[in-house]
């Protein structure tokens, strides 16, 4: 569930405009530094590589339909042309159709989103014990004002607080890698596929009752290391090129306990999204791009495609 939630934080952010942070203009600029000399300076460590891409080609019955591919994504912590290496982005570049989990650009109605986002009665200050609302606010005041956090459901809060945590937590990454991944493949004018919108996600996880998001965020806020561990976890599992290791990441004991409404609702999206994501492989050269806790696992694209026929083969 965390994985897709760290999603949808930047989608909550399409929705809900942050405040501008301008810089400071100081009178007069600061003088640049003097060149310090260095013997012997330190090389920063090459960053750790990929043990294997999580790239699979699948075929269907038919000899004459081409092979499509599903590539499973990591949100936050490793740059789209890390995750999928130059040599094999030419399977992304030639797909008759690239499928997407969501398109943070889809027009959405305003006031559907209000609904969606919105405290019907009351603050947000009323739902979490006072020292978790300050010290949340003052995590979040970059990326929305007081007002905005206060008029905000607890899901937002949560989702947030997840992005801003793994945006610290690994600086040197995009906030969202299938984002980026989406820039590529319209840069290159490829016909893209969206199979839902912020407002669906935003729907999904309203579903579940506030104090679910309000338990799990006060755990966050007051143990920074559960969350920590679990993004670390989740991006060392990635790197592994472990298919059983990712499937295990995803999933979270302490989301599970707090939240289980919320986790159900995630464990549901490849079932929802299995029907098109078939339907576009068996027209054959489509490259479906999803988040790993939705492709891999038992209850994954994957294992549904085995499942019904289809020849799954994991590309080296």
């Amino acid at each position: 569930m965390a994985s897709a939630m760290r999603l949808l934080a930047v989608l909550l952010l399409v929705a809900c405009s942050s405040p501008s942070h301008p810089a400071p203009v100081y009178e007069e600029p600061a003088p640049a530094p003097a060149p310090v000399e260095t013997v012997g300076e330190e090389v920063p460590p090459e960053p750790q590589p990929m043990a294997a891409p999580f790239l699979y080609e699948v075929r269907t019955n038919d000899p004459d339909v081409p092979p499509s591919y599903v590539f499973a994504t990591l949100t936050r912590g490793l740059p789209f042309d890390r995750a999928l290496p130059e040599r094999l982005r030419g399977f992304l570049d030639s797909a008759r159709v690239v499928v997407v989990a969501i398109d943070p650009n889809a027009e959405m109605n305003a006031r559907e989103v209000q609904r969606a986002v919105l405290l019907r009665r009351g603050t947000a200050a009323d739902l979490f014990e006072a020292r978790v609302w300050h010290t949340l606010t003052e995590e979040l005041q970059g990326r929305a004002s007081i007002e905005q956090l206060r008029a905000m459901r607890p899901f937002a809060h949560l989702s947030s607080l997840i992005a801003e945590r793994g945006k610290r937590l690994f600086p040197d990454s995009s906030e969202v890698m299938d984002f980026d991944l989406l820039a590529y493949a319209r840069n290159r004018g490829a016909n893209v596929r969206a199979l839902g919108t912020p407002l669906d996600e935003m729907r999904m996880l309203g579903s579940a009752p506030d104090t679910e998001a309000v338990q799990l965020t006060t755990l966050y806020v007051d143990h920074p290391e559960k969350l920590e561990a679990h993004l670390r976890g989740l991006l060392d599992a990635y790197l592994s090129g472990d298919e059983d290791r990712v499937a295990t990441a995803v999933v979270d004991a302490d989301e599970v306990a707090l939240a289980p409404r919320m986790h159900r609702a995630w464990q549901q999206r490849p079932a929802q999204w299995f029907r098109a994501v078939r339907r576009e492989i068996d027209l054959g050269n489509a490259f479906v791009a999803l988040p790993a806790g939705a492709v891999l696992g038992d209850q994954g694209v994957l294992a549904r495609l085995r499942a019904a026929g289809r020849l799954v083969t994991r590309v080296p």
